[in-house]
C-alpha cells in the first residue's frame, strides 16, 4: 500500500495574511504582507545577522541549528514536543517586556490561530522545564523542533513583527521544514532552477529526512488498524507493490473513503490532524469494503431498532441507550445564536464518546460558543479536558461512571456548522 502524508508549511502559512503592527518604532509597514512574500520578507531581515554564533547556527534563511547537533532531523522523535493526555500539545511560552503591549498581542494573535486548526495551544509559561522565550534579537528565527530547557525564538522588532512571519517561525519550532528542502520534494513541487539567484542566502539543499512522507508514529496507528481486519476477518490490506488497483492512504481534508472499490489508484483520507485515531481508520476502511453505516440500510429495521425518543427535534434530553448519536442543532446546517443545549446519557456502563466532526466558532479559550463534557450528571460535575471549539477533532473521551454530561453553547453572533458526536 501506498501512503502519503505531506508536510505543509507555507501551505498553513497562505491561510493568514501578514498583519503587521502600526508601532512606528517596530519599523512594520501600513500595509499586508502578501502570504507568498513572507519568506522574502525573513531573507530581507537575516541578510546582516551573523549566521553562526557560540550557541547555534543559522541554516536554510532561518532555522537555529544548537553546535551541538550534528543533523535536523530526530530519528527517534525525542525533539518534538510532547501530546499531553487530553490530546493536546501544550508549548509553555514567555513574551520579552522589551516588546510593547501592542507588538506582543501580534504575537499572541499569531499564535492563537493554530488552535483553530490544530490540537497546538500555546500558554503562558509558569514553572515548565522546557518553554519559548520569545525576544527580539537580530532578525527572524527560531530552532527546530524542541531543544530543551529555555529555547529562544526571534522575531526583530524591525522588520520581523508580521503575523505571517511568526506563524512561519513557530512551524520551524513545531517541526517541520520549508517544502523547498525536504528530501521528496519532486514529489510535490517543482523547482524552477533558472529562477535561482545565485545569492548567499538562498539555500536549496535538500534535508536528509527518514521517512520524509509519513511519520513512523502515524504509520504505526494506520497499519495497526489495518490490522485488526486479519484478527477477525479474511481481510488483508498488504504493502502495494505494482497492483493495478490500490488505496492510496493519503492526509487529505478530513476522514472520509470511497464506497467499495472504485479501480486503479483509490484515495482515502485520513487527514493527520482530529483523523488518525484507530477507531476513525476502522471504520472508514469498512466503507472501502462496501459497508453502508447501519444507519443509512435500506433494511435496518430488520437489524437495528430506531429509538425515536432519543433523536432530538431540537437539542438536549435524556439518553438511556447504550449507544447513539448527538447532533448540534439544525445540523448539517449552521446552528442558530443564543442557543444553550445539555444532553445528559445515563448508561449501564462507561460512556465512550467519539467526535465525527467538530466546527464550532473559536475564540481564545473557548469563551463564545463551545462544548463542555462532564464527567457525571450534572454542570458541577468534573470537566473531561478543556472546553472545545474550532475544529480540531479532540481524541475519544471515556466517562468514569455510567453518567455523562455534554454542554453546548452559543452566543448571540456567528455561527458554524456544529457536531456530530458518537457515544456508546
Amino acid at each position: 500500500m501506498k501512503s502519503l502524508i505531506g508536510v505543509t508549511v507555507l501551505g498553513f502559512i497562505a491561510q493568514v495574511y501578514a498583519l503587521p503592527i502600526t508601532n512606528e518604532n517596530s519599523g512594520a509597514k501600513d500595509t499586508d504582507l502578501e502570504p507568498w512574500v513572507v519568506m522574502d520578507k525573513i531573507i530581507q531581515a537575516n541578510a546582516n545577522i551573523a549566521l553562526v554564533t557560540r550557541h547555534y547556527s543559522i541554516k536554510f534563511g532561518d532555522i537555529a541549528v544548537p553546535n551541538s547537533r550534528t543533523a535536523m532531523f530526530c530519528p527517534t522523535n525525542d525533539c518534538f514536543w510532547p501530546r499531553s493526555d487530553d490530546g493536546f500539545v501544550y508549548i509553555p511560552y514567555k513574551i520579552s517586556t522589551e516588546y510593547s503591549p501592542s507588538e506582543q498581542a501580534v504575537i499572541t494573535d499569531a499564535m492563537s490561530e493554530y488552535a483553530k486548526v490544530s490540537c497546538i495551544r500555546f500558554v503562558s509559561y509558569t514553572n515548565e522545564m522546557d518553554y519559548l522565550h520569545v525576544q527580539p534579537l537580530d532578525g527572524c528565527w527560531s530552532y527546530f523542533g524542541r531543544s530543551g530547557g529555555e529555547q529562544p525564538i526571534s522575531f526583530s522588532r524591525i522588520g520581523c513583527l508580521y503575523k505571517g512571519i511568526i506563524i512561519h517561525e513557530l512551524m520551524h519550532t513545531l517541526g517541520f521544514y520549508h517544502e523547498h528542502n525536504r528530501s521528496d520534494r519532486e514529489d510535490y513541487i517543482t523547482i524552477m532552477v533558472d529562477n535561482i539567484q545565485p545569492e548567499p542566502w538562498v539555500v536549496m539543499d535538500k534535508i536528509i529526512q527518514a521517512n520524509a512522507n509519513i511519520a513512523p508514529s502515524e504509520q504505526a496507528v494506520i497499519t495497526d488498524a489495518m490490522s485488526e481486519y486479519a484478527k477477525v476477518s479474511c481481510i488483508r490490506f498488504v504493502s502495494y507493490t505494482n497492483e493495478m488497483d490500490y488505496l492510496h492512504v493519503q492526509p487529505l481534508d478530513g476522514c472520509w473513503s470511497y464506497f467499495g472499490r472504485s479501480g486503479g489508484e483509490q484515495p482515502i483520507s485520513f487527514s493527520r490532524i482530529g483523523c488518525l485515531y484507530k477507531g476513525i481508520i476502522i471504520h472508514e476502511l469498512m466503507h472501502t469494503l462496501g459497508f453502508y453505516h447501519e444507519h443509512n440500510r435500506s433494511d435496518r429495521e430488520d437489524y437495528i431498532t430506531i429509538m425515536v425518543d432519543n433523536i432530538q427535534p431540537d437539542c438536549g434530553g435524556l439518553l438511556e441507550s447504550s449507544s447513539g448519536e448527538i447532533f448540534s442543532p439544525d445540523y448539517p446546517n449552521l446552528y442558530p445564536n443564543n442557543k444553550d443545549c445539555q444532553w445528559k446519557i445515563s448508561a449501564t456502563s462507561r460512556v465512550e464518546l467519539i467526535f465525527q466532526s467538530l466546527d464550532v466558532e473559536y475564540s481564545v479559550k473557548c469563551l463564545w460558543d463551545y462544548i463542555e463534557v462532564h464527567d457525571g450528571p450534572s454542570i458541577d460535575s468534573r470537566i473531561m479536558g478543556p472546553r472545545l471549539c474550532g475544529s480540531y477533532i479532540p481524541k475519544p473521551l471515556t466517562s468514569s461512571g455510567k453518567d455523562l454530561l455534554i454542554v453546548f453553547h452559543s452566543d448571540e453572533n456567528v455561527a458554524s456548522k456544529g457536531f456530530h458526536i458518537s457515544y456508546m
